[in-house]
């Protein structure tokens, strides 16, 4: 083999490695992420709720301070339940946790009260409404 015949194979190699790696952009870009959108952006599907305690209220709870029936801070997150989606959404989409908007902390004593907050959100339409509920606001402008 010549240098010559050796270089054509290294660059027809990595001509095959970038049409690969381009075939499989346009794959995620042009089919998986439209899917995933369509399929995350239902307003029908359920959603799986996550109650996450702070660092401040964490800290008070294991050094004694806050025992199991005073209250805790939590920030809620929230995705759409793995099991409504197609199985190629779930392992290649786009379907991450989202913080439930909320202007402070919220405090639950404990589980029971969580899943009575949550029990009013069981789907993405419900949350959206909700959002809708307290984003009517008046808002002027002046030039």
């Amino acid at each position: 083999m010549t240098l010559e015949n050796i270089l054509v194979a290294i660059f027809l190699c990595f001509l095959f490695a970038l049409l690969t790696v381009g075939l499989l952009f346009l794959i995620k870009f042009i089919i998986i992420y439209p899917l995933s959108c369509y399929y995350t952006k239902r307003g029908t599907n359920k959603l799986q709720w996550k109650a996450c305690e702070t660092s401040s209220s964490r800290e008070l709870r294991i050094n004694g301070c806050i025992d199991e029936d005073m209250i805790s801070q939590f920030y809620l997150e929230w995705r759409i339940l793995p099991s409504e989606l197609p199985y190629i959404v779930r392992v290649y989409g786009f379907n991450d946790w989202e913080s439930f908007r909320q202007e402070e902390y919220l405090k639950f004593k404990n589980e029971q009260e969580f899943k009575h907050f949550v029990s009013d959100f069981k789907t993405l339409k419900d949350l959206r409404e909700y959002y809708n509920k307290i984003d009517d606001k008046i808002v002027w402008y002046e030039p």
